[in-house]
């Protein structure tokens, strides 16, 4: 299936398998079936990424700054669960003023990496645990 907010974003475990521009991971691969298959997928599995503290704040701020740019009122923002999904995509609650100048209550941004930057795709009514399934879709 493919995802309404993310065109061309699935994934499909293969050996060769990946969420667009993304690598697979050692955990994805325990759900192939095809033991010579899942055997390659394990072969040819990234690490999952770790972040120092200081990195993994920087990227935070990064994502934040995209969000905001995608605001009608960016200093009004205020930030709740940052989630990264994948390397390149990530759920970021939101709550901001809209036009009327009142809060509309929490929102989820989509956010995703494209060539080393963030960007804020839709802002959409969702739950934070609904924009990650969204994205894992």
């Amino acid at each position: 299936m493919k995802s309404r907010l993310f065109p061309g974003m699935r994934c499909v475990l293969t050996a060769v398998c990946a969420i667009t521009g993304a690598g697979v991971y050692a955990q994805d691969c325990a759900r192939v079936a095809d033991p010579s298959k899942r055997l390659a997928c394990y072969d040819s599995a990234t690490k999952q990424p770790t972040q120092s503290k200081s990195k993994a704040k920087s990227e935070e701020s990064l994502i934040q700054a995209a969000v905001r740019a995608a605001l009608k009122d960016p200093e009004s923002a205020k930030f709740g669960t940052l989630t990264v999904v994948s390397p390149q995509l990530a759920c970021q609650t939101i709550n901001a003023r809209n036009g009327f100048g009142g809060y509309g209550g929490n929102r989820q941004a989509f956010v995703r990496k494209v060539q080393g930057s963030w960007v804020a795709g839709s802002i959409e009514d969702l739950t934070h645990e609904e924009c990650q399934r969204a994205i894992q879709q």
